[in-house]
Parts: structure tokens; C-alpha cells; sequence
């Protein structure tokens, strides 16, 4: 909790419950958690539907985990 107001830290939902992920929003804010940075390999579809399950159904939220915080950490343009 001491890292949470860092602007350089960031997490990620790599191996995380949909508990936890909602844990994550809750301590670092919604726009510092994103998908897994370097896992899940292989089949994501039970990753993807453990942050979904997460996310409540909320789409925009969907939208900042699964790419749009990580297109914002990276400076992209998609």
C-alpha cells in the first residue's frame, strides 16, 4: 500500500484471483492495473475470464486493463 501513490509503479493481473484483481483496483486505482504484462501464455481464456469476471461487466474498465493502461504506460497509439 506504501507504493500505491508512485506514479511509476504499476500492477498487473498475472496469477491473481477476480478477489484479488478487484483488491488491486481498489489499492493502486483502476488506471494503474493492467492485464498481464508478460503471462498468460498459452490459453488466456481463463485469465481473461477471471479479470472479466473482476471487472463486473463494467466495458470501460475491461477496456483500461486489457489495453488501454498498458497503450497508456507505453506511450502508444493504436
Amino acid at each position: 500500500r506504501r507504493l500505491k501513490g508512485l506514479s511509476n509503479v504499476w500492477v498487473d493481473t498475472s496469477f491473481q484471483s477476480p478477489e484479488a484483481i478487484v483488491k488491486l483496483i481498489k489499492v493502486f486505482g483502476e488506471d494503474k492495473v493492467m492485464y498481464a504484462s508478460d503471462w498468460p501464455f498459452g490459453n488466456r481464456l481463463p485469465h481473461n475470464k477471471t479479470v472479466k469476471v473482476a471487472c463486473k461487466g463494467s466495458r470501460e474498465l475491461e477496456d483500461l486493463l486489457f489495453f488501454k493502461n498498458a497503450q497508456r504506460l507505453l506511450n502508444l497509439t493504436i
